[in-house]
């Protein structure tokens, strides 16, 4: 499994990145490539601590369930919805929030596993350091896959 603290690994997820340009169209869903960029972004600042979330009432229910299925071999289910922090308002400029995903992608991967400080997983509760590494690294396999990379 690739880990985001692997510098190859992450040179992988750098390429496929610069594989898309703005106008790259998904082949599912609504976010167009630059809100793409932000979108994944934000998974790595959550992970980080530098972006804050509240735990989500329907995490609390079924959060733990649905963790099972996200920590398995399963790929994410296409257009699932998503917290309103995670989505990107239309109008961003492509390069910018590529160079901000790619520097947040090196920034985790110099630091390693000690720069994982984020608090529970607004949806999933508490996660290991090793979770976080794995649901990085799927949901923006996920995301690439969604832009044909």
């Amino acid at each position: 499994m690739p880990s985001i603290f692997n510098r190859e690994d992450c040179q992988v997820y750098i390429n496929r990145i610069n594989a898309i340009n703005a106008s790259t169209k998904p082949l599912w869903g609504k976010m167009n490539a630059a809100q793409l960029m932000g979108h994944c972004a934000v998974s790595f600042y959550l992970a980080t601590g530098e972006v804050k979330m509240k735990r989500v009432f329907i995490g609390y229910l079924i959060g733990k369930l649905a963790k099972k299925v996200v920590f398995s071999d399963k790929p994410f289910k296409k257009s699932t919805p998503t917290a309103k922090e995670f989505i990107m308002p239309l109008g961003k400029d492509f390069e910018e929030e590529k160079a901000k995903l790619i520097a947040a992608m090196n920034d985790l991967c110099s630091r390693g596993p000690g720069a994982i400080k984020a608090g529970p997983h607004p949806f999933f509760g508490s996660l290991t350091i090793a979770e976080w590494d794995g649901l990085i690294c799927k949901h923006l396999n996920h995301h690439l896959e969604q832009f044909g990379v």
